[in-house]
C-alpha cells in the first residue's frame, strides 16, 4: 500500500503533504474515468491497524526475563553488601534506638554489661534489651536476657550470625520475652525505619 502510494506521489497525483489519508490531485484527477464522478477534492482514509498484543509464551518469557535480572540484581546486592561484624551490629541497633526515640544508656550497676538497651527515658529501666552474638557463646548471651526479662520485665533480643546459632538458640530459649532473630534481618529492620516506617518496625518490635 505504501509503495502504491509513494509511486502515485512520485507522479503528482495524489498530495504528499497530507498524512494518514491520500488526497487525488488535480493531475490525478485527470485519470479518472468520468471526472464529474467524483468531488474536487478526494480524501481516502488509512485504516489504522491496531499492534499486534504479544502472545502468551512471548509475554511468559519477557517475564521470566525480568525476574532473572531482579534475581541477579538482589545477588549482585548481597555480595556487594557484606554483614556487619559485632560491632558495626551495634552500632546499627543503637541507631535504631535513637532513630525511635529511646535512651541507650547503658543501666549503671547492672549485673550484665549488655551490647545495647532501649529505654523509653534515661532513668527508666530497659524496655528492650539486646545482645549480639558473633563467634560467641549464645548460651551466655541468653542467660543475661533471660535476667533482663526477669529482672526488668524487659524483651530480649538475640542477634546471630550463624545459621548453628539461630538453631541452637531456638533450642536453648525458655524464656517467653527473649526471642532469636538472625543478624540479616536487623539489617533489614534498620533499612525499613531508615526509610520511614517506623509505625511498622514498632509493630515488629511490638514497643
Amino acid at each position: 500500500m505504501q509503495e502504491v502510494r509513494k509511486d502515485l506521489v512520485n507522479r503528482g497525483e495524489v498530495d504528499r503533504y497530507i498524512r494518514n489519508s491520500w488526497k487525488i490531485t488535480e493531475k490525478g484527477r485527470r485519470r479518472l474515468p468520468d471526472e464529474g464522478a467524483l468531488p474536487r477534492e478526494v480524501e481516502v482514509a488509512l485504516p489504522q491497524i491496531p499492534p499486534t498484543p504479544p502472545t502468551p509464551d512471548k509475554l511468559a518469557g519477557e517475564i521470566r526475563s525480568l525476574l532473572e535480572k531482579l534475581v541477579e540484581l538482589a545477588r549482585k546486592g548481597k555480595e556487594e553488601k557484606p554483614l556487619p561484624n559485632h560491632d558495626e551490629l551495634v552500632r546499627i541497633i543503637k541507631e535504631m534506638g535513637e532513630l525511635l526515640g529511646k535512651s541507650i544508656e547503658p543501666v549503671p550497676q547492672s549485673q550484665y554489661r549488655h551490647d545495647c538497651v532501649w529505654k523509653p527515658n534515661r532513668w527508666a529501666n530497659p524496655e528492650l534489651v539486646w545482645e549480639v552474638c558473633d563467634k560467641g557463646v549464645p548460651e551466655k548471651d541468653i542467660v543475661s536476657l533471660t535476667w533482663a526479662a526477669n529482672t526488668w520485665k524487659a524483651k530480649g533480643i538475640l542477634a546471630v550470625f550463624a545459621e548453628a546459632d539461630f538453631k541452637k538458640a531456638q533450642e536453648t530459649i525458655a524464656q517467653p520475652q527473649v526471642y532469636v532473630m538472625k543478624a540479616e534481618d536487623v539489617v533489614q529492620l534498620h533499612w525499613i525505619l531508615k526509610v520511614g516506617n517506623v509505625l511498622a518496625l514498632r509493630a515488629i518490635l511490638s514497643i
